[in-house]
């Protein structure tokens, strides 16, 4: 498997699942995203001890089951000092939806970012907001 960076995702995409899960060893957490009909997974570094930083991020085949609508997000890097992570932004309401990457605030103790906020679509946002 080739690994992508983070960087390589940045720009304009239309996100259409995410899915939570765990290597087939269950050593690490893995965390699955489709962007522009393409499945990426982020997988915890199951080397990494008592620290979680993220480890890989790939293509990959798995068929997820958690579809949300089609909905078009700007990525891009945090600008967070310690932060080493892809923000997803969905367009119509300039929330984050999803961040993916480690957070290195705590040196000692980096941790794996795999955060999915699906109140903050365009499609689960009350008509009275």
């Amino acid at each position: 498997m080739t690994n992508i960076t983070l960087e390589s995702l940045c720009g304009i995409h239309t996100l259409s699942a995410v899915e939570y899960g765990h290597s087939d060893d269950g050593q690490s957490e893995l965390f699955y995203f489709t962007l522009d009909g393409i499945t990426y997974c982020a997988e915890e570094d199951p080397d990494d001890g008592y620290r979680s930083a993220m480890g890989s991020l790939t293509i990959s085949n798995k068929q997820l089951s958690t579809n949300i609508p089609p909905t078009k997000v700007l990525c891009k890097m945090s600008e967070e000092k310690y932060v080493d992570s892809l923000l997803m932004i969905d367009i119509l309401t300039q929330k984050i939806v999803l961040e993916v990457g480690t957070d290195y605030t705590e040196a000692y103790y980096p941790v794996f970012v795999a955060a999915w906020k699906p109140k903050n679509l365009y499609c689960n946002i009350s008509k009275e907001e």
